[in-house]
């Protein structure tokens, strides 16, 4: 499996098929960014995107 005492893992259950996969925490990001890839736009940043809706909401909280 190649995991080192120490290293963070991700447990995850898959209901349909009743499968619990453990992988490393680096290799589960990956494969969350790699799903996630297909609805990103070229040159979009989510959370650039993210920053700024908070600071919006912030403000409008303060201008109350």
């Amino acid at each position: 499996m190649g995991l080192l005492p120490g290293t963070d893992v991700v447990f995850t259950l898959d209901e349909a098929s009743n499968r619990v996969e453990i992988s490393s925490r680096q290799l589960a990001l990956r494969k969350a960014q790699q799903l996630l890839a297909k609805y990103k736009n070229p040159g979009e940043v989510w959370s650039e995107e993210e920053i700024e809706e908070r600071r919006l909401e912030a403000a409008r909280e303060r201008d109350l």
